[in-house]
């Protein structure tokens, strides 16, 4: 065989295989252009299977259709009775290929929560359809038996709770935010607790020496008349020695509390103790009897309260008395 000859063969096959694949394309597309429009057939009626299955059991609807070429199924739909429970989104594929023709199947998965014969309702599969609307078709479900569980099997199965519907991706995206949300909610607020600091308690001696101070300053500004600063550096003085040494200062009369004083061996240092009855009766006498306070009175008062305050200190404290 020369060359020449080889090199006609290996045309003409090429030419033949460039002929079959047009002719085939041209056969196709006009078997597409006469069939695109012809309606969509029912190969069969919809089977389930099993068609005895116990209580809580699955059992699998499928409906095949003979479709045209160029056009497909849109969507899939059921509407099950009482007692079947759809599970997850219908299954919806192409089977074997045809000339002018595809078999679509379509598949629901249903659980049983009742016994007995269930059957009814109905499955609706659309079809798109070009220069026209939408075709549907509607089929029934078939029956199927389903049985009680037999109590003396001797490892019983339960049947599973009836599952919700399953969540679409906008419940679930919507879930996963308030479950993030939560989290950085609940990881705020551990940080905030440990960044939380207990606020610290001022000594009762330390509050008399501020509240003597601010009264000074008040009484030296004019802020104050010397009646109204005198009932003030009382209040602090009780105040401070019932917070000191747990009395109940602001309870008793001054005799009372002096009484106290003088039988019962209290607290308070025998130093003080004149001070602090000739403080008292003094400042009863301008509280009860109306009687003008003395400036210098008062200064002396203050600074003796400063005195008071410093000389009961607890021992461990700056300026406590040793």
């Amino acid at each position: 065989m020369t060359f020449r000859s080889l090199k006609k063969i290996i045309l003409i096959s090429v030419l033949s295989i460039i002929g079959i694949i047009a002719a085939t394309a041209v056969a196709t597309w006009y078997t597409w252009r006469q069939v695109r429009t012809n309606p969509v057939e029912s190969i069969s009626a919809p089977t389930v299977d099993p068609a005895t299955v116990s209580l809580g059991g699955k059992v699998t609807v499928t409906s095949v259709y003979r479709v045209p070429w160029g056009r497909k199924v849109i969507t899939a739909e059921a509407q099950p009775v009482q007692g079947l429970l759809q599970v997850g989104e219908p299954v919806i594929k192409v089977g074997r290929i045809h000339w002018g023709w595809c078999e679509w199947l379509v598949r629901f998965q249903f659980k049983t929560y009742r016994t007995g014969i269930l059957g009814g309702g109905k499955i609706i599969v659309d079809f798109d359809q070009e220069h026209r609307k939408d075709e549907a078709m509607s089929h029934s479900i078939p029956s199927c038996q389903v049985n009680e569980i037999s109590v003396t099997t001797p490892e019983l199965k339960i049947a599973d709770a009836v599952a919700p519907p399953p969540l679409t991706a906008r419940e679930r995206w919507l879930l996963y935010a308030i479950i993030g949300l939560a989290v950085v909610i609940v990881v705020l607020v551990i940080v905030m607790l440990k960044r939380r600091k207990r606020a610290p308690i001022i000594p009762p001696w330390t509050l008399a020496l501020q509240d003597i101070a601010v009264l000074h300053h008040d009484l030296r500004g004019g802020k104050l008349n010397l009646e109204s600063g005198l009932l003030r550096l009382t209040d602090i003085v009780r105040v401070y020695l019932e917070k000191r040494f747990r009395l109940h200062t602001t309870r008793q009369t001054t005799a009372e509390f002096m009484d106290e004083l003088s039988h019962g061996g209290g607290p308070l240092p025998a130093q003080q103790r004149p001070f602090l009855s000739e403080f008292m009766t003094s400042a009863d006498l301008v509280k009860f009897a109306k009687m003008p306070p003395d400036e210098g009175m008062l200064n002396s008062a203050i600074e003796k309260a400063e005195i008071l305050v410093n000389e009961t200190k607890p021992v461990d404290e700056p300026g406590g008395r040793k």
